[in-house]
């Protein structure tokens, strides 16, 4: 227990700088970087002068048997030697420093579930951490959502201010997609009314606010998620959740556009946008992968520097050119980093992503079905975006990440 109560506050160190104010700056981008570092320090610091042996056997445990930690010492290696081709440096330093952040936080991550050293205390951990941060992220939205309500009875559908400490909508909406299927599995799960009530009122409140903030892709993938967990929910013959599903989706739907001064604007006008190819949206992103992909021919082996895409990318995008308007991000994650660093540093980054799949399809039960699901959903937010660069997107599926290579590695890292 008492490792228990540690690990949990020590997580919460690391996962709730998400939700830590940026001071009025244009994108809290920044000072979320910032956040995470110096957390991460603070962590590493208790850690060694807590625990002292005991942290140090793990931590040697952990750099010597984790997969995990290893396919990212090859992620780190790739892009320190794509600064040969940089011609940012300072871009490429802010880009490295970024996935050492994200190094040390897997470490962390995985530090806590070995020091628990039970799979079930991992999987708690897990649920709470994830019910902390999105917690948060609803209070926040959720906020100013009922500002306007109780101001004029109005809600502005899509209005950035929605979207919390995020400052996109996209970024928010995808953030609280991968949250949705573990919030699907402990009510399905949990014992005790009142815990699944709460649940319950949290995945009622989530895909409301998804619906609040009209992310167009979010929406469609949200009907998709809706329409798994209720055949799921049909084959597990819990009847009464596979009537809530689709009863929150109409709740939510007619919350928004009851109270919506716009219920018409993306619900229907943009239904027959989703494969135009008139779409502005659809038409920016296939320039912008093909500039990837040009990047990637010309630069295979070493890319053209870690963090130096958006300033490459200029002389790509020259004949595209709208004013002084230039694309910061691939919006794909797997193209910029094969762009930046290479093919062999992209293998390195699937291999971090993906090898814990195989584990999954091989022990598949109602728990890995559910973390496969929430791997799928950001996977489609890594095709679409940029989830790697904001660190709400991209520390709740290291922490998932990190669960299962705990379970996979769990005879070799964890001590007696």
């Amino acid at each position: 227990m008492k490792n228990f109560i540690y690990t949990c506050t020590l997580g919460l160190v690391i996962l709730t700088v998400v939700l830590m104010p940026g001071f009025g700056a244009i994108d809290v981008i920044g000072f979320q970087w910032f956040y995470l570092a110096i957390a991460n320090f603070i962590v590493v610091f208790a850690n060694l002068l807590f625990l002292r042996n005991k942290a140090e056997e793990i931590y040697f445990r952990l750099l010597s048997k984790s997969k995990m930690l290893h396919f990212f010492c090859f992620f780190l290696l790739f892009a320190l030697i794509s600064f040969f081709s940089s011609k940012n440096i300072p871009s490429s330093i802010i880009g490295f420093s970024e996935i050492i952040i994200l190094f040390i936080s897997t470490f962390n991550f995985l530090f806590f579930f070995v020091l628990l050293n039970d799979s079930n205390q991992g999987y708690r951990l897990l649920f709470s951490l994830i019910i902390v941060i999105i917690s948060g992220e609803l209070l926040i939205s959720y906020r100013e959502i009922f500002s306007d309500l109780f101001t004029d009875r109005t809600l502005r559908t899509g209005n950035v201010r929605y979207s919390g400490n995020t400052g996109n909508v996209n970024i928010l909406s995808y953030s609280i997609l991968v949250k949705i299927p573990l919030l699907f599995y402990a009510i399905s799960n949990l014992n005790g009314k009142l815990l699944k009530s709460i649940i319950a009122f949290f995945y009622l409140l989530s895909v409301g606010l998804i619906f609040s903030l009209e992310t167009r892709s979010a929406f469609y993938l949200l009907i998709l998620i809706t329409f798994f967990l209720f055949i799921f929910s049909l084959h597990k013959k819990k009847y009464r959740l596979a009537i809530f599903l689709p009863l929150v989706l109409l709740i939510s739907l007619g919350f928004v556009r009851y109270f919506s001064a716009n219920p018409n604007s993306r619900f229907v006008g943009e239904l027959s946008n989703v494969v135009s190819t008139e779409d502005s949206s659809f038409n920016q992103r296939k320039i912008i992968y093909s500039i990837s992909l040009e990047m990637l021919s010309d630069h295979p082996l070493i890319g053209v520097g870690i963090g130096n895409w958006k300033t490459e990318s200029i002389k790509y995008y020259k004949d595209y050119l709208e004013g002084y308007i230039v694309p910061y991000h691939s919006h794909n994650d797997f193209l910029q980093i094969a762009a930046e660093i290479g093919v062999f540093g992209l293998i390195s980054f699937l291999l971090i992503m993906y090898y814990p799949v195989f584990y999954l399809f091989k022990k598949l039960n109602s728990l890995n079905i559910i973390l496969l699901l929430s791997i799928a959903i950001h996977s489609i937010d890594s095709l679409i975006n940029f989830p790697i660069a904001r660190p709400v997107n991209i520390l709740p599926i290291l922490l998932i990440l990190a669960y299962l290579y705990f379970k996979i590695d769990k005879e070799k890292i964890c001590i007696e």
